[in-house]
């Protein structure tokens, strides 16, 4: 009988213990996902930061009442220097943790700002060169566009989120991707230029 209590009372620890680990276990996995979506939001923040801010530079640009045409070289240097796009820093952390993350979708988010990135630059490095030929109305179509294709990320893409006990962050992929093939046409468009 001795035995049987023996028996049954570790098998009772035993399953309190393995309970407690699992909990543990669980608690670390959470927070593990939590500073993913931490990692990302910030990624997705920095973005429709520096997007905002060329965006106005353009806008800006567009309204003057008349634009000295074509902008001369040395002008098309310093509008570049307000204008250029500012790497993360962040963006280099988190292609390490791509490989090793439980924030199921971690990989398809950072996929998502590779593309931005190398569209994103790409438009940059267009406009940069197709400043001095540029007249207002292009100006003002770039603007236009660039907008729209902001408020699709801002709004739809990413949509609301919140960050406090419960990280609520879950972009839509589908309007995700449709940013991207906006993006590529206004690069488009850009390169059409002459």
């Amino acid at each position: 009988m001795n035995k049987v209590r023996v028996i049954v009372i570790l098998l009772i620890l035993s399953l309190i213990v393995n309970g407690v680990q699992f909990y543990l276990y669980e608690n670390k996995q959470s927070e593990s996902i939590d500073l993913e979506k931490v990692i990302i939001i910030n990624e997705f923040s920095e973005r429709a930061k520096n997007w905002r801010n060329f965006n106005q530079f353009i806008d800006n640009l567009s309204q003057k009442e008349k634009l000295d045409s074509p902008i001369s070289q040395l002008q098309s240097d310093l509008y570049w220097e307000l204008a250029k796009h500012n790497q993360s820093i962040i963006l280099k952390g988190t292609k390490y943790v791509s490989d090793n993350a439980e924030y199921s979708n971690y990989s398809d988010y950072l996929q998502f700002i590779n593309d931005f990135d190398r569209e994103y630059e790409a438009i940059i490095n267009r406009f940069k060169t197709k400043i001095t030929l540029m007249n207002n109305e292009q100006l003002v179509k770039l603007s236009s566009d660039l907008d729209v294709v902001y408020k699709l990320y801002i709004n739809d893409g990413i949509g609301e989120f919140s960050i406090g006990e419960n990280i609520q962050f879950e972009p839509n992929k589908e309007i995700l991707s449709k940013v991207i093939n906006e993006l590529i046409l206004i690069k488009e468009d850009l390169e059409a230029i002459e």
